[in-house]
């Protein structure tokens, strides 16, 4: 009897503790709503909203001349059927669809495209057979460093060029701090560039991790292959896989399956964003930002992920077997359109980790206003201006410069 009433006492114990956590987490993120509610602008997405209506006529009419939706990595970290695939063929798709003329964002410039390269990135495809002679940089990062939404002459990429710094872009839209890891585990002892350079932007804490984990850590397949005159290209089994995925990818398009402009719908993306959502809020960031801005110190507020401080690991890692220096680049967001409580806690989070490994560290906030929507910033949306980009890509080899001086 006694016994019983041990397991009776543990289990209801047990079950308040639960949901005590649970109810924490929950409160933890009304919180932070409702302190982001107070910040954000209510025209930003009135604005957007205006321009969605614009964007899907104008998806429609590139896709009448043979352009397709750029389709995310993301998607097989957040949408069950992609997922599937990545676990079926056990490769994780780090770029989007290869060779493919894509159809991106419009942010006020028109709704951008471009023809992506071997490998799905944002590339002249012929860089991937110059390796050794014209691309010293390696650019790793999400959609601003992608070059959202711009032409391709105003990206980071192309103004690092004009600079003379060759450069690979391997920046994807919606990337997180797990895709980085992977980009880089992947490709820098491929490459062997000079300089390493990883962009993040505040939300780049979010997304789960584990398909990536699973089918590219894990994974006992190659992504990359050499042909035997030494040229580069997909795998055989990752060409299958992107084979399946632009297969689901039309499936969705042909049966409408497109919002936010043209851009394909996932299936199954709130459930996985809810569970995500759980996990960014564990370590209850948004009630510890409360406490210490009502104490005036919110000079140690910290937020971080446990992916945040695995890329920097590997990217310390693989650079020390490859002789790069590495450059951490935090992008300044916009008050108007992408305000975020947590985004200097992110940066000062990154920024002691990058200070570790003495990687270099460029602060776009030190010279970006963040309330200059009309100059910084594109007219219809968080992405910058063109000046911005440029502005960024200087800045970028101004430091590369100081450290060859010194």
């Amino acid at each position: 009897m006694n016994l019983i009433k041990i397991v009776g006492y543990t289990t209801i114990s047990v079950f308040i503790m639960i949901a005590a956590i649970v109810g924490f987490i929950v409160t933890d993120f009304i919180l932070f709503r409702m302190i982001s509610q107070e910040l954000r602008d209510p025209t930003s997405k009135e604005i957007i909203e205006k321009r969605f209506e614009q964007d899907v006529k104008l998806a429609e009419t590139k896709r009448r001349e043979g352009f397709f939706p750029l389709v995310y990595p993301d998607y097989s970290t957040s949408d069950n059927e992609y997922i599937s695939l990545a676990y079926k063929y056990n490769i994780f798709p780090l770029g989007g669809l290869p060779n493919k003329k894509t159809y991106f964002c419009n942010e006020g410039y028109g709704l951008i495209t471009y023809e992506s390269d071997r490998f799905g990135f944002r590339n002249v495809d012929k860089k991937w057979d110059e390796l050794n002679s014209n691309n010293s940089v390696l650019l790793i990062g999400d959609s601003f460093t992608h070059g959202a939404c711009v032409q391709q002459i105003d990206t980071i990429s192309d103004n690092l060029n004009s600079l003379g710094l060759g450069n690979i872009n391997l920046a994807i839209s919606s990337n997180s701090a797990a895709h980085y890891a992977a980009l880089a585990d992947e490709f820098i002892k491929i490459i062997k560039p000079k300089v390493v350079v990883i962009t993040f932007y505040r939300n780049d804490r979010y997304g789960s991790a584990y398909s990536i984990k699973d089918n590219h850590f894990k994974s006992k397949y190659s992504y990359v292959a050499k042909k035997k005159n030494g040229q580069l290209t997909l795998s055989v089994k990752a060409q299958e896989l992107f084979k399946e995925i632009e297969a689901l990818s039309l499936e969705r398009v042909n049966m409408g399956a497109t919002s936010s402009g043209g851009r394909i719908n996932p299936i199954g993306e709130s459930y996985n964003r809810v569970v995500d959502g759980f996990r960014r809020h564990s370590s209850l960031p948004a009630m510890r930002y409360w406490i210490l801005k009502n104490m005036g110190k919110l000079k140690d507020f910290r937020v971080g992920s446990s992916e945040t401080k695995r890329v920097l690991k590997i990217v310390n890692d693989n650079c020390d077997q490859v002789g790069c220096e590495v450059i951490i680049v935090y992008l300044a967001e916009s008050k108007f359109w992408d305000p975020d409580i947590f985004s200097d806690g992110y940066k000062s989070y990154i920024f002691d980790k990058a200070t570790q490994y003495d990687f270099k560290i460029l602060d776009t906030t030190n010279f970006i206003n963040r309330d200059d929507r009309a100059n910084i910033f594109a007219p219809k949306g968080p992405h910058y201006s063109p000046s911005t980009y440029k502005l960024i890509a200087q800045e970028i080899r101004n430091l590369m410069v100081q450290n060859t001086n010194r």
